[in-house]
């Protein structure tokens, strides 16, 4: 298994940047300047029928409701893309031997039942394991795996997932533990902003056709 090196921390930094928080430093930018020149397009044709209150209501849909409904949207995307590109260029470098010596020390110490009681699951094994290796990363790595290990669930299932192979075969006890936990990160960081935030783009929409139709 090939070992972190500084290259690959900032090779994987620059990919972030790249693949992950420039488009979308280009798109939310451009989409809200879309919405705001609908709405300035709206002012010219209407700003001398309407009264002050609707020129304050207008302003403050059409601009910081969309601002911050794409910031998060924005922000949303770019922690998804950017840490599965962390995920796959370093975490499963850590991962893999972590779950190696797990899957070795459950079989050979009778560590399993020691790991289902609460604040040692397997899961806050990792958590912990994971924090302290990624401290030497870059800072904006570090604040994305920290982000998104906030949000992983600890209700450890995984314990009773082990019990239940027969064979009790080391390779395939470390490989069960390598997916459940990369799932698990995976679906941490589409939590870190919730789903939700894009209904508010229809909203934004919607609002903005009403604006037309009433105001």
């Amino acid at each position: 298994m090939a070992k972190l090196t500084k290259e690959i921390a900032i090779d994987t930094t620059k990919e972030v940047l790249r693949r992950a928080f420039l488009p979308n430093a280009l798109l939310v930018p451009l989409l809200i300047l879309l919405h705001w020149i609908i709405i300035s397009i709206w002012f010219a044709y209407n700003y001398d029928h309407q009264n002050i209150i609707t020129h304050i209501i207008v302003g403050l849909l059409g601009g910081s409701f969309t601002i911050l409904t794409f910031f998060f949207w924005g922000l949303r995307r770019f922690l998804i893309k950017a840490y599965l590109i962390i995920h796959y260029n370093i975490i499963n470098l850590w991962l893999h031997p972590f779950c190696k010596n797990m899957a070795d020390k459950i079989l050979n110490n009778d560590l399993l039942d020691e790991l289902e009681m609460g604040e040692n699951g397997i899961v806050r094994e990792w958590v912990n394991y994971l924090n302290e290796k990624s401290k030497t990363l870059p800072k904006i790595i570090q604040r994305i795996i920290k982000m998104v290990l906030r949000k992983v669930g600890y209700s450890d299932d995984l314990a009773y997932k082990i019990k239940l192979i027969v064979n009790k075969d080391t390779d395939e006890i470390a490989h069960l533990i390598s997916d459940e936990l990369s799932y698990r990160l995976i679906a941490a960081s589409n939590r870190v902003v919730p789903a939700k935030i894009i209904y508010l783009i229809p909203i934004n929409i919607i609002l903005i056709i009403l604006l037309w139709v009433f105001f």
